[in-house]
């Protein structure tokens, strides 16, 4: 939903009302960075190899560097100009999960830029 609402503003399309956000990947990367993804990287739901599988997946194995540069495989990556035009976002992420400082950097992205309806849980 966030990468289809980046095409939208770009595109000059009626955004959504609000998105719900649930484990958001917004950076996909093929290695472990330091925070949550290394803290629990054996997490029993999503282990990092899985997240390293998805990835490969959604972007293919070969074009993953393409996950360092592009917002539409990482939205971390949108810019300030893109993300004032978002609507409310509901961001649900546990804290114990490999996803969650990924989930509240792109929160606080959100809210850096305006965007204060943004909740994060």
């Amino acid at each position: 939903s966030i990468a289809l609402t980046i095409l939208a503003i770009e595109n000059g399309i009626r955004v959504p009302d609000g998105l719900v956000t649930i484990y958001p990947a917004v950076r996909w990367v093929d290695e472990l960075v330091p925070g949550s993804r290394t803290r629990y990287a054996n997490d029993l739901i999503l282990p990092a190899e899985w997240i390293r599988y998805f990835a490969k997946a959604y972007v293919g194995a070969d074009k993953l560097d393409l996950s360092k540069k592009d917002k539409l495989i990482s939205p971390i990556l949108t810019s300030d100009d893109i993300l004032r035009r978002f609507p409310p976002c509901f961001i649900l992420v546990g804290k114990l999960d490999p996803l969650f400082d990924d989930a509240t950097e792109f929160y606080k992205k959100l809210i850096s830029v305006g965007n204060k309806d943004t909740i994060l849980k």
